[in-house]
């Protein structure tokens, strides 16, 4: 029933994975099929946006990121994103809801990123970003740091306020990988690695 939902013409492919979660807990086959039976039933020219945002997807971004990866004599950032704190009404908003919220936010995230710049939708509350002609390390986190203050204030969904808190981790090319699938795979550990240590300074304040 789920797999059929999630192929049908204009729906969110993370809709269908996070219904999935719910029932079954996280089987990564299924989830698999789930994805793969869905990108055939696209057509090609499909195939690299996220239906409900309109961003390039997972694996329009990491091409991308293998087109620039490619090129000599370039820095540039790869940025994880992931928001793990919906905070406000939403406990009973159904995924219509949760779909207009994710299109608000990559639209905000477009809106502030220079023309060079990417920003895909990679998850059900990931993005990914591409920050070519970063100038190291300071740099980067000063776009963080820019993204993050835009996405803590707070958007309007259907009349309800609603606040997001964004995780974010950095990885630099060349400095930290030569390649694309690694480059993001290392913004994506930095990202969960201060999500931990956010969430362990969340257990100290209570204790």
């Amino acid at each position: 029933q789920w797999l059929v939902r999630l192929t049908s013409p204009g729906s969110d492919p993370w809709v269908g994975v996070r219904t999935l979660h719910r029932l079954v807990g996280y089987h990564c086959r299924i989830i698999s099929v789930a994805l793969s039976r869905y990108e055939k039933t696209r057509g090609s020219e499909h195939l690299l946006l996220d239906p409900v945002t309109g961003l390039p997807n997972r694996v329009a971004f990491i091409e991308d990121l293998k087109r620039w990866t490619s090129r000599g004599g370039i820095e540039l950032a790869v940025i994880a994103m992931d928001l793990q704190d919906v905070v406000g009404p939403v406990s009973d908003r159904d995924d219509r809801w949760h779909s207009l919220l994710v299109r608000q936010i990559g639209q905000r995230c477009r809106d502030i990123l220079r023309d060079q710049d990417l920003v895909a939708r990679i998850g059900w509350y990931e993005f990914a970003f591409i920050l070519p002609a970063i100038k190291g390390e300071g740099h980067a986190l000063l776009a963080c740091e820019r993204i993050s203050r835009t996405l803590r204030e707070s958007f309007r969904v259907d009349g309800l306020r609603t606040l997001v808190r964004p995780t974010l981790g950095v990885s630099l090319f060349p400095r930290h990988a030569q390649e694309a699938e690694p480059l993001l795979r290392m913004a994506e550990l930095a990202r969960n690695e201060a999500a931990a240590l956010l969430l362990a300074a969340a257990r100290d304040r209570v204790a």
